[in-house]
Parts: C-alpha cells; structure tokens; sequence
C-alpha cells in the first residue's frame, strides 16, 4: 500500500515540526469519542467468548 503525496508530505512536516500538530483538533475528537477503544474491546470480547 502506498502512500498519496499528500499523506507523505503531512508526515515529513509533523516530522519536522511535531509541535504543529492541530491539538483543537485532537481534542475535538476526543470529546465527541471519549473512549475510542470501547468498540474493539466490544469486538474482542464478544469474539474471545466461548
């Protein structure tokens, strides 16, 4: 899987300059998917059950 020159062009700048990542954005996220995990470990479990 390759990767678009857009998404090779965001890494090499979050590389050269991690602190500009949009932290606004990763709270916005955050907020509206308090626990983004709780849909794997529904899945995990349902699928590890007997």
């Amino acid at each position: 899987m390759t990767k678009s020159s857009q998404e090779v062009e965001k890494i090499e700048q979050l590389l050269a300059d991690p602190w500009a990542v949009d932290i606004e954005k990763l709270w916005q996220q955050a907020a509206h998917n308090p626990d983004p995990d709780k849909d794997l470990r529904k899945h995990i479990t349902s699928t590890s059950t007997p």
